[in-house]
C-alpha cells in the first residue's frame, strides 16, 4: 500500500534557526522582521512549542541571497541612469 502523504519536511535542507540568528544573520530588527513577514516580504516563522519559533536556515538564506541579488541590480540600474 502505497503512502499518500507526502511529509514536506523531507523536502526541506538545513535546520531551524532561532529568532537570535535570524537577526545575526540578516541584520534585521525584530520588529523590522515581523513588519516584513506582515507584508509577506520575509519567510514565516515555524511554531516550535508555546513561545519558541524558528527558521528554516535554507529560506533564510535563500532571502539573503535575493536581497543581494536586488541591491546588486539596483546598483547597476543606478550606475546606468547617472552615465
Amino acid at each position: 500500500m502505497s503512502n499518500q502523504y507526502t511529509n514536506p519536511v523531507n523536502n526541506l535542507a538545513g535546520r531551524m534557526i532561532p529568532k537570535s540568528e535570524v537577526i545575526n544573520l540578516t541584520g534585521l530588527s525584530k520588529s523590522t522582521i515581523y513588519s516584513y513577514i506582515q507584508q509577506g516580504k520575509f519567510p514565516a516563522p515555524i511554531k516550535l512549542g508555546v513561545r519558541r519559533v524558528g527558521w528554516i536556515e535554507a529560506e533564510i538564506m535563500g532571502w539573503i541571497g535575493n536581497a543581494v541579488i536586488q541591491s546588486r541590480s539596483n546598483d547597476v540600474k543606478n550606475t546606468d541612469q547617472r552615465g
